[in-house]
């Protein structure tokens, strides 16, 4: 027990750099940048408030690339349809189809984003993953092309409201 009161009161002492605390947005573009990193269902996924309060910033571009964060989603889905990762795929159009839900002009973003991408727009990809083999990609694309193609009427309510 002394030796761990020992311990801690060493560690308190000991210098340390700044600590780099990461929001979870920061966090999130962390994951989806590293290519080489499995995407699976985090706690921070299935957070239906981290996209609504995430949604604008992810349309904006991101300092170190100049990249919109949803251009990079939009990249890593195609990376991971190449590479065939069913959890990654379904992960990705999950995450994709939140954005269309909680931004105003997702949907418009998602359909007109083809010239980034060969001539092939995101949603285009997500329609396709519909009839993916994987039972999990293919409900997610099939969530995803709603949110797509669906208008939000919550959020044209609360646009009306803020306008008025």
């Amino acid at each position: 027990m002394n030796g761990l009161i020992a311990l801690i009161f060493l560690l308190a002492d000991t210098e340390c750099g700044p600590a780099q605390v990461l929001s979870s947005l920061e966090l999130y573009v962390e994951q989806i940048v590293a290519g080489n990193c499995e995407l699976d269902w985090t706690p921070l996924r299935v957070s239906s408030s981290f996209f609504r309060d995430n949604a604008k910033s992810m349309s904006m571009p991101l300092q170190a690339s100049h990249e919109p964060i949803i251009r990079l989603m939009s990249a890593r889905l195609r990376n991971e349809v190449a590479r065939g990762s069913s959890r990654g795929m379904a992960v990705l159009c999950h995450d994709i189809g939140q954005f269309a839900r909680h931004f105003a002009n997702g949907r418009k973003y998602l359909e007109r984003d083809a010239e980034w991408f060969g001539g092939v727009s995101t949603k285009e990809v997500i329609l396709g993953l519909i009839e993916h083999g994987s039972n999990e990609v293919a409900v997610q694309a099939l969530k995803a092309a709603q949110m797509i193609m669906c208008t939000n009427w919550e959020l044209m309510d609360d646009q009306m409201a803020i306008q008025r």
